[in-house]
């Protein structure tokens, strides 16, 4: 019994490892806390590490920068991120009237794009923290930073403006989350539609269904089924529209719309009922024979007799 705990504990714990992300571990090699080239300014990676966020896929950066200085004071500071890929920022935060995700800033020495908060009010001695959140998780490597009092010539002036270089994201992705779409599945008036991937969806006459996170590259089986009285038409929407058959497949490498269409069949024309045949001030419809008979025989056997009577008259 011991020895079967210790097989499945294990089969569990190689299981949890296989499925979670890989442990981040930037090179110990890098400095965490940066004083610039001429000791005005301190920029410090908080923590070490950046905060990585696997569900949303995304990586939040935080430094604590200080003014060094005994006068002056920072006006604006910027660090320099990947230039291709261009890192996307989703957020930012800190004591700074802008923050600007914008090109190289040719007289900053920037080399890619950069992050920079403008408008900052630290003096002597003081230090605040601002943070940025990119899309995406990224390895960990050396990146330069600029910080000024903004002066008027920013880099060139040899008052306040100071460089150096701390720990940041590099331009090589850590982590990819495995790829995912959905597919929006609709059914017009007069029949439905099924989805096959596990389990199989049903969409019913004039319904919309979303089937969420397939994982890219799967087949999905898909059937259109016709009420009675109307029949398929076909299909619409990328990357099957215009297909006739009701049975088809798509391969998910992308977020699709789906339409099956269907309409009502045409009914054959109604054969209107013949007129009725009138008789005196009564209709009689011409198919009822066996009412009609003894009157036309009454008005034949009449007709006869009136026939007779004249020749007699005559030959007399």
């Amino acid at each position: 019994m011991k020895r079967m705990f210790y097989l499945l504990a294990g089969v569990a714990i190689l299981l949890a490892t296989s499925c979670a992300p890989p442990p981040y571990n930037p090179p110990m090699s890098l400095e965490l806390i940066s004083t610039g080239a001429k000791g005005h300014f301190q920029v410090e990676l908080l923590t070490g590490y950046p905060d990585n966020d696997y569900i949303n896929n995304s990586q939040a950066w935080c430094y604590n920068v200080t003014v060094l200085a005994e006068q002056g004071d920072l006006s604006h500071w910027c660090l320099d991120l990947c230039d291709e890929p261009e890192h996307q920022v989703l957020s930012w935060s800190g004591p700074a009237e802008r923050i600007e995700h914008t090109a190289p800033i040719w007289n900053e020495g920037a080399y890619g794009h950069v992050i920079k908060w403008d408008g900052t009010t630290l003096g002597p001695g003081e230090s605040a923290v601002f943070c940025f959140t990119l899309a995406g998780i990224w390895e960990s490597d050396q990146i330069e930073w600029f910080a000024s009092d903004g002066a008027p010539w920013g880099w060139e002036d040899p008052q306040f403006a100071d460089t150096g270089w701390t720990v940041g994201p590099s331009c090589m992705p850590f982590y990819t989350p495995p790829q995912s779409y959905n597919l929006t599945i609709s059914s017009t008036t007069g029949g439905s539609a099924t989805a096959t991937i596990n389990p199989t969806t049903v969409i019913g006459p004039g319904e919309t269904k979303t089937i969420l996170e397939i994982p890219a590259d799967t087949t999905v089986n898909m059937t259109a089924h016709a009420q009675t009285d109307y029949e398929f038409v076909n299909w619409t929407g990328s990357p099957i529209n215009g297909v006739t058959e009701a049975s088809t497949t798509i391969v998910m490498q992308n977020n699709y719309e789906i339409t099956a269409n269907f309409k009502a069949l045409s009914q054959p024309p109604i054969t209107p009922p013949p007129p009725p045949l009138t008789v005196g001030w009564e209709g009689y419809p011409i198919n009822n024979l066996p009412i009609l008979a003894p009157w036309i025989a009454l008005f034949t056997l009449f007709m006869a007799s009136m026939a007779l009577l004249v020749l007699k008259r005559r030959k007399a």
